[in-house]
């Protein structure tokens, strides 16, 4: 068995970068976990534990989704938390203008389902993982950042290709290994 993902690879732009440094400095004391931003991805699907067989079926239910599916652009704007700001778990990057994402990942979704892979049971919002939030003690620099980021166009992101990727757990983090890449034609 291997813990599987399917995701979108983002390769930060200079302006990520800067404020991923900020939010690192501005928060620092703070118990955050933060991203390896050279790993920064958008999950289409988490799959969890997944045989052999199944990372089979899945890799030609991918390879058939990308085949048909075009090369297409998405932004990068905002941060925002997961939960509250009472009790945030996680800061992330919104993603804009993803009516194609939101088309991609329903196509995997159905076709996961066709094959009997149960994913999570909620609404698909894509994001970027910038840090898990442990505790922090000043709620009001978070609150602060997120307003300061509130409208900010980080970078647009040309999507040519979905990876699924076997996640390995390590008390370092995680490693993602890719088991195949899927070029969008």
């Amino acid at each position: 068995m291997k813990r599987t993902f399917i995701a979108i690879k983002v390769n930060a732009s200079e302006k990520i970068t800067e404020t991923f440094e900020i939010l690192k400095e501005d928060l620092n004391g703070e118990s955050v976990r933060w991203t390896d931003i050279n790993k920064m991805h958008v999950t289409l699907a988490f799959l969890g534990d997944t045989s052999e067989d199944t990372i089979k079926e899945v890799s030609a239910m991918l390879r058939q989704i990308c085949d048909n599916f075009k090369p297409f652009d998405f932004s990068i704007s905002k941060l925002g938390i997961f939960k509250s700001l009472n009790d945030p778990r996680v800061i992330w990057a919104g993603i804009e203008n993803s009516e194609k994402l939101s088309g991609l990942f329903s196509l995997i979704k159905s076709g996961l389902d066709l094959h009997n892979v149960v994913i999570e049971e909620r609404a698909f919002k894509p994001h970027l993982t910038l840090g898990r939030i442990k505790w922090i003690k000043s709620k009001l620099v978070l609150e602060d950042l997120l307003k300061r980021y509130s409208d900010y166009k980080f970078q647009d992101v040309n999507v040519t290709e979905v990876i699924y990727y076997e996640s390995v757990l390590q008390s370092t983090g995680s490693i993602y290994i890719p088991i195949k890449t899927f070029r969008l034609s």
